[in-house]
């Protein structure tokens, strides 16, 4: 992960945006390094943020982002200084030398070191981030997903970006002091040190998952895919050929050229005689054999294995699809009792909600009252419950009236009852007229009486109308509907009562009578 650091900017951001594309749900990438890099006199033990790439269609610098507010968050994370210490991130995997480190949502939240830095994996919705550490920095790459295999993923991604963008560099040039990017000359240390960092994540990788990384480096595949430890076997192979240091080359001597016997028959053959005249003649020098052919045939590897893999996850697709369960077979249509039925219950309901507003609209509610069902069942039950006790009142009025018109239609039998009574004349004290109304020989239904007490002396109305009660209490067979009672001057008060004869009860006038003056007398003094 070191050359990535080494890079030019032009190819740190062409490596950084092929690996965010390869990476599915990739949201921003960022390199870490120690600030002691940069000239000021700035604290130790801190990283600056050396180049970055945030999703949505390039760079930073090309106005990509998760929107203007993640962009802004993004700009001032990157820009802060952040201390490398263990437990806080960005930073923590480059102070205790790890090579990979995971974490997730809630981890990140809990070792961020900056509020910012919470702010923007809020906004851009962070769920993982993984943190690679070397020594040149850290190196650190957001996802919008965590998994299991993510951290595998985003390691042999950066790691085949890295080195597509090593192979597509051009080489350097002849003067060993002019170039500062990073030399790759096998047997070179910087060399060495990548591909034993690339055949060490490829072997870790194979042994934690045995199915083959995608952007890892594997042998070429002739019939059968090789498996996991074939990988890890090929990738220190690989190593141990490529990082041993060649020989010195022998000193140059001209060829000498070799006397062909005359006798000898020459074979027939498709290739031609050695010419030493085409020899080259200029002595090699040191190291002279370049990496073309090593970066090719790295390049030939890589490629035949996207190839493979892609082979293999068609098919793997391709069985996923002929193992998933058939499709639920559609419903069969209705029948025609079943529609018939559907169509009753339709109407049912239709006739139901019809019903209901009617009701609705006859009860007294008021504009913004509740339309639901309920609401018009609870009201139109309190509505019929006032409407009830408005007929009792109204039964009870019509009763008292009906009671008051008959006592005024027998005012005009009264002076013809006394008269034929022969028992009071006008000019008396007390005078008790009492009319009972119906046929006196039907006692199977209830009848009504009317008594009119008229007292020509100062007495006490409410003492008269009392004794008048108790006394047809002591009798027992009436029940009072009305009385009436009041003084029309200070030596002259009238009352009128209406009682009710129940059914089977025999009255007699003359007794009534007798007795009502009798209680009325008593009153009177």
């Amino acid at each position: 992960m070191d050359a990535i650091f080494a890079l030019p900017p032009d190819a740190r951001a062409r490596a950084m945006g092929r690996a965010a594309a390869r990476l599915p749900g990739c949201l921003y990438l960022c390199l870490w390094a120690p600030a002691a890099a940069i000239a000021g006199g700035v604290q130790p033990n801190h990283l600056f943020c050396l180049d970055a790439w945030i999703g949505g269609g390039g760079g930073v610098g090309a106005g990509g982002g998760g929107g203007d507010r993640a962009l802004e968050l993004f700009e001032a994370y990157r820009g802060a200084l952040c201390a490398a210490v263990s437990g806080c991130v960005p930073g923590w995997a480059y102070k205790e030398g790890a090579a990979c480190m995971e974490l997730t949502e809630h981890d990140l939240a809990a070792s961020a070191s900056l509020q910012v830095q919470q702010q923007f994996y809020h906004e851009t919705g962070t769920k993982m981030a993984v943190f690679m550490g070397c020594d040149s920095g850290e190196i650190e790459v957001g996802l919008s997903a965590a998994s299991a295999t993510a951290t595998a993923a985003v390691v042999g991604e950066m790691q085949q970006s890295i080195l597509e963008e090593l192979i597509q560099m051009p080489p350097p040039p002849p003067s060993p002091s002019s170039s500062s990017l990073l030399s790759l000359s096998v047997g070179s240390p910087e060399y060495s040190s990548l591909v034993r960092s690339m055949a060490t994540s490829v072997g870790a990788s194979a042994a934690a998952d045995p199915s083959p990384v995608h952007g890892g480096l594997l042998a070429p595949v002739y019939g059968e895919f090789p498996g996991s430890d074939d990988d890890a076997a090929m990738a220190q192979a690989m190593l141990a050929v490529i990082s041993t240091p060649a020989p010195p080359p022998p000193p140059w001597r001209p060829p000498r050229r070799r006397a062909r016997s005359s006798s000898s028959p020459r074979r027939a053959t498709a290739f031609k005689a050695y010419n030493a005249a085409l020899s080259p003649r200029a002595r090699p020098r040191p190291g002279a054999p370049g990496q073309r052919m090593i970066k090719t045939g790295i390049s030939l590897l890589a490629s035949v294995h996207m190839q493979t893999r892609s082979r293999e996850l068609a098919a793997a697709r391709q069985r996923d699809t002929h193992a998933a369960p058939p499709p639920p077979p559609p419903p069969p249509p209705p029948s025609s009792s079943q529609l018939h039925h559907m169509i009753s219950e339709r109407r049912r309901r239709e006739r139901l909600n019809d019903s209901f507003q009617t009701l609705r609209a006859l009860l007294p509610l008021p504009p913004d009252s509740k339309k639901d069902k309920a609401a018009i069942l609870a009201s139109t039950t309190e509505y019929m419950d006032k409407l009830i006790s408005q007929v009792s009142e109204l039964g009870e009025k019509n009763r008292q009236l009906e009671a008051q018109l008959a006592a005024r239609s027998g005012e005009a039998q009264w002076p013809a009852a006394s008269g034929g009574g022969g028992g009071e004349s006008s000019s008396e004290r007390v005078q008790v007229d009492v009319v009972i109304a119906g046929s006196s020989a039907s006692t199977d239904q209830p009848r009504e009486v009317s008594i009119r007490v008229t007292v020509r002396a100062e007495c006490d109305v409410s003492e008269l109308v009392v004794a008048v009660l108790a006394r047809l209490r002591e009798m027992g067979r009436f029940a009072v509907v009305s009385v009436d009672a009041g003084r029309r001057s200070s030596s002259f008060a009238q009352a009128s009562l209406t009682l009710r004869i129940m059914a089977g009860d025999v009255c007699d006038e003359t007794s009534l009578k007798e007795a009502v003056a009798k209680a009325v007398d008593g009153a009177a003094r």
